[in-house]
Order: structure tokens, then sequence, then C-alpha cells
């Protein structure tokens, strides 16, 4: 179950990119209907406003958690520029 601020990447990537998304849980995974969802927003981006949606949970996998005080540009240098997007070495 994905919880608020757990670090995401996309379970499967099917297009060009996907790889290099990062996302952070807004709230813990819920069920409003039969399939579970989560509130994401992205972090790697430069838009001035970040995306935030609401998807189905099984699109992601959980690479790490966030404390309060992280910040976006930390969490994308620490699970995205390391060369892969599992969050180590």
């Amino acid at each position: 179950m994905i919880k608020k601020n757990d670090i995401l990447v996309y379970a499967e990537c099917l297009e060009e990119g996907d790889e290099n998304c990062l996302m952070i849980a807004l709230e813990d995974e819920c069920t409003p209907a039969d399939v579970p969802m989560v509130k994401v927003k992205e972090l790697n981006t430069t838009l001035p406003l970040p995306p935030i949606n609401f998807f189905e949970a099984s699109n992601y996998k959980v690479v790490g958690h966030a404390e309060e005080t992280d910040t976006a540009e930390e969490l994308v240098k620490k699970f995205l520029q390391n060369g892969c997007n599992d969050g180590h070495k």
C-alpha cells in the first residue's frame, strides 16, 4: 500500500521518458470505488505549478520515502541522477 510521502516511479515504462518520471504521494492510497487510487505530484518538472493527478495505485512502484524537510531537487538528485530509479547505486 502506498503511503503519504512515498517516492514513486512508474511500475512499467510505456513510452520514452517514463523512466525519468519521479512522483511523490500526497496522501495515503485510497479506494473510492473498486480500484485503489493515489494522489501524486510530479517532482522533476520545471513547471511553476507541478501537475497533481489521481491515478490507479498499480501504475506505480515505491522506491523510497521522503521526509517533510526534503526538497524536490534533493529527491530528484537522490533517486534519478545517480543513474537508476531505485535510489541505490
